[in-house]
């Protein structure tokens, strides 16, 4: 293979990837591009914000790499598992500078946020639970997370709690 021919198979499994991402996304059927690890956030009891759903992201590219490094070059679906990790890889990447974006006015700390997103995170991340664990482990998260909430006078909390059922569709 000369070079001419590698950045061309390159430059089509890059077109290749980008069109099976699309499809993929399109299944998902909501306009929050990181719901999969949200949900996967939540229901693995990590906080859904983005250092959680980074976490999320790292335990889904584990098993492809896993399928990766366990066979060799001609293994079955081996190259499948590459193509997964680039785009796992590439999500990464966008929740990487989607953080740095977010903190870009502190050290470490989420002062470009919403006032409204930490309660958020404790609210869908209590809604996952529910569905997963039952009513009993809801009152759990949320009695966990109040520190998030505990300055919101009910009004406000109820407030919250719309908007973001509506928004980010915990539903």
């Amino acid at each position: 293979m000369d070079k001419q021919e590698f950045l061309n198979r390159f430059k089509m499994i890059v077109d290749d990837t980008w069109e099976l991402f699309q499809q993929k996304n399109k299944q998902y059927g909501t306009d929050d591009p990181f719901a999969n690890f949200r949900a996967g956030a939540a229901l693995s009891m990590q906080n859904v914000n983005y250092p959680g759903m980074y976490k999320t992201l790292q335990e889904y590219m584990l098993k492809h790499i896993a399928h990766v490094y366990n066979n060799d070059i001609d293994g079955m679906k081996v190259r499948e598992s590459l193509g997964d990790i680039v785009v796992y890889s590439i999500i990464g990447m966008v929740m990487v500078d989607a953080w740095k974006e977010l903190n870009q006015y502190g050290n470490g700390e989420n002062k470009a946020r919403p006032q409204d997103a930490d309660a958020a995170d404790a609210l869908c991340y209590a809604y996952a639970c529910d569905n997963s664990n039952g009513k009993d482990k809801t009152t759990t998260v949320i009695r966990l997370e109040n520190d998030k909430l505990k300055d919101m006078e009910k009004e406000e909390f109820v407030r919250v709690l719309e908007k973001i059922f509506r928004e980010i569709k915990c539903k």
